[in-house]
């Protein structure tokens, strides 16, 4: 019986859809690929997937693409998954398997490495080190948002989680009404999961994070109301009655979630912890000048800035033998046969060029 469901939101790049859906087919996760590019990928090129590769072409917001994606998942777990990240399947059976373990766990993950391509080699390095050893295991929910934004990492957003807390944390996040932007959606999600149970991450490579492309959420991001991530808006008065919002919206679900605490109280302990959060990185005052007064070149340097970084960047560390050793000597466990498996997959992806399958 299939346990997990993979949702991957995707919006373009369908080269890095395609390897992905090569990449489940045939094995017993179920993989939901819901489309938002303006044309859809033709149905003769999906024919050669299994029957657990789902494709859905839904021409819409990603918060709208995620609302249709709850009532995809039947399993009794669902993972949010990149289209041009790699998760590796044995890690992604242990983070089932320890959720079956132990009942208190709402959402298990693993370590992640950052990977890139270069001169016909793979380069790799630790990253989100924060996630190793990371376990809010606190009985306190109020502790465990605070200790979570305290030392904060990704580390929920893409892990496997019960289906009935996903849909809880997803379900006011993304109602239309809310106007909730992929750039805080992040950090509201990931409050919600800890608010809801206990967390851990296995001291295992399971999250392959690609930085082969330019993140999507540039092509997506200007068609929100809410401009920006959590760090750049938070004491940004114009966004005050946004804010007041999400944080009543959130004290609401949360105080409904248990008995402990009131509305006032659960409120005020997510203002510490996002306090906590958006204190570790303050936009300056020239940003934060221009961002107010002249908002759409802000918007401009600002794209331009990330692609220039994006293109030019380069990983540190080595190849990916001496990124993986480097995870090893943190303790972080590393599948072999896994690794074997994503070097070809990355190679093989490269070396061949793909060609870009045609739209519809």
């Amino acid at each position: 019986m299939q346990a997990l469901t993979l949702i991957m939101p995707v919006y373009g790049r369908e080269e890095y859809t395609h390897r992905n859906m090569r990449y489940f087919s045939g094995t017993d996760f179920i993989l939901h690929v819901i489309d938002g590019s303006p044309l859809e990928i033709k149905k003769s090129d999906l024919e050669i997937y299994d029957e657990n590769i789902h494709y859905h072409y839904i021409p819409k917001s990603i918060n709208e693409r995620l609302m249709y994606a709850l009532n995809l998942v039947k399993t009794q777990y669902v993972s949010l998954i990149s289209n041009d990240d790699i998760f590796l399947k044995n890690g992604l059976h242990a983070c089932v398997n320890e959720l079956d373990k132990d009942m208190e766990l709402v959402s298990c993950g693993g370590c992640a490495m950052r990977f890139n391509y270069n001169n016909g080699k793979i380069n790799a390095f630790v990253t989100f080190p924060e996630m190793i050893n990371s376990n809010l295991a606190d009985e306190d929910p109020i502790v465990r948002m605070y200790n979570h934004f305290d030392n904060y990492a990704p580390s929920h957003v893409y892990s496997v989680t019960r289906t009935d807390v996903w849909k809880r944390a997803c379900y006011d996040l993304l109602k239309k009404e809310n106007n909730i932007s992929e750039g805080v959606f992040e950090q509201l999600y990931e409050i919600s999961v800890v608010f809801f149970g206990k967390t851990k991450v296995l001291k295992r490579l399971v999250w392959c994070r690609s930085a082969e492309v330019e993140s999507v959420f540039y092509a997506e991001r200007y068609n929100t109301e809410i401009y920006g991530r959590m760090k750049a808006c938070w004491y940004d008065k114009n966004y005050s009655e946004q804010k007041n919002n999400f944080l009543d919206m959130l004290a609401i679900n949360f105080a409904d979630s248990q008995e402990e605490y009131t509305f006032n109280e659960v409120r005020n302990g997510i203002i510490e912890a996002l306090n906590c959060y958006a204190d570790k990185s303050v936009p300056s005052t020239s940003s934060s000048l221009l961002k107010k007064n002249i908002p759409f070149l802000y918007k401009i340097i600002d794209s331009i800035l990330y692609r220039l970084i994006n293109k030019y960047q380069s990983i540190p560390g080595g190849d990916l033998v001496e990124g993986l050793e480097s995870l090893k000597a943190k303790g972080v466990y590393v599948d072999s046969k896994e690794m074997n498996e994503f070097s070809n997959t990355i190679n093989d992806f490269h070396k061949n060029k793909l060609k870009k399958t045609t739209r519809a």
